[in-house]
């Protein structure tokens, strides 16, 4: 009876150590990629690169987490609470002259999507296409992002570029998926969104309600330029939304994908090779994964190497052994 006392404790402990052992692996092998908002592109581009990179690796596993965007992925990634994540110019050049973050507490992995903005009005409003100048005028109900996104700061700028502030306007800090619904319920007019095409949230009222995405004018995209130089001009073009069959003028700015400094170089590796060798894979859960590719990424990195910011050495081994990667 004591010798088998003895066996099962013994067994009980085997046990435990080898949970113990297990869990402990899984926590190291345990990859987090900050995206975004549910209702826009990040969210979805994250979940495309985590299946892809989970069906074609082993020993580890990715995640992607729901966050409030690009400010909160950088100053998390640079905290080493997230492996990875991905970001905007605006966010990066934003946090970094506040002094939030530093350009060594993280490391480059490559450029994503440009993020497209959309200033979306339902079908059925006072608004068409082309009703810019109406829009932007004293009391305007919009969306805006949370506080802190991209989107946010995109409205601010606009606003200015037409001699306004926000608080000329009748502005409501929510996420792009929140933006659908106070939309359809009259909360706001105006519903300010962007990311990769097509962007979830814009696609959700396209097919429910019907839209239209406001044209800016390439004058007016001018002077977003002259106060910010990030953005870059774009052309939606016709399809890409069911009922919207002209193509839209608008602007966006670069994002990038961005990685924990410490994150080890056979990880960082793994993850920039399966990210652009299999960017076809991820396109089939969001066509903006076809911009992920080794022809665009180092698009829009001049900036950021000239503030001291760095490509992570598993990011820079994938690129030499591809013959892309020159100094």
């Amino acid at each position: 009876m004591k010798h088998m006392k003895k066996k099962e404790i013994f067994c009980i402990s085997l046990t435990v150590l080898m949970v113990f052992l297990s869990s402990s692996l899984f926590a190291k092998d345990f990859i987090s990629l900050g995206s975004g908002d549910p209702g826009g592109t990040w969210y979805h581009i994250g979940n495309g690169i985590s299946k892809v990179l989970n069906d074609h690796n082993r020993g580890w596993k990715m995640a992607p987490e729901a966050t409030a965007g690009g400010t909160e992925n950088l100053r998390r990634v640079a905290r080493g609470e997230l492996d990875l994540g991905i970001t905007h110019i605006t966010d990066l050049l934003g946090n970094l002259k506040q002094k939030q973050v530093s350009p060594n507490d993280f490391r480059l992995l490559m450029a994503a999507h440009v993020s497209i903005a959309h200033f979306v009005v339902l079908k059925n409003s006072r608004f068409g296409r082309d009703d810019l100048a109406k829009i932007m005028t004293k009391g305007i109900r919009i969306g805006a992002g949370e506080p802190g996104s991209a989107i946010g700061g995109i409205v601010k700028t606009f606003f200015t570029a037409y001699g306004l502030k926000l608080e000329d306007a009748k502005v409501a800090y929510i996420s792009q998926s929140e933006q659908v619904n106070a939309i359809k319920d009259g909360v706001i007019e105006v519903a300010a969104l962007g990311s990769g095409l097509p962007v979830p949230a814009a696609m959700d009222l396209a097919t429910t309600k019907g839209i239209h995405i406001i044209n800016i004018p390439d004058d007016v995209v001018d002077k977003l330029r002259a106060l910010s130089p990030v953005f870059v001009k774009y052309v939606i073009p016709p399809g890409v939304y069911p009922g919207v069959d002209k193509s839209v003028n608008t602007f966006g700015i670069p994002a990038y994908l961005i990685v924990k400094k410490d994150l080890d170089e056979e990880t960082v590796y793994k993850i920039t090779k399966g990210i652009l060798e299999y960017n076809k894979e991820i396109a089939k859960i969001h066509r903006a994964g076809l911009e992920y590719n080794t022809k665009d990424a180092f698009n829009y990195m001049e900036t950021l190497l000239k503030l001291g910011c760095n490509f992570h050495p598993g990011a820079i081994r994938y690129y030499k052994e591809k013959g892309l990667w020159k100094n």
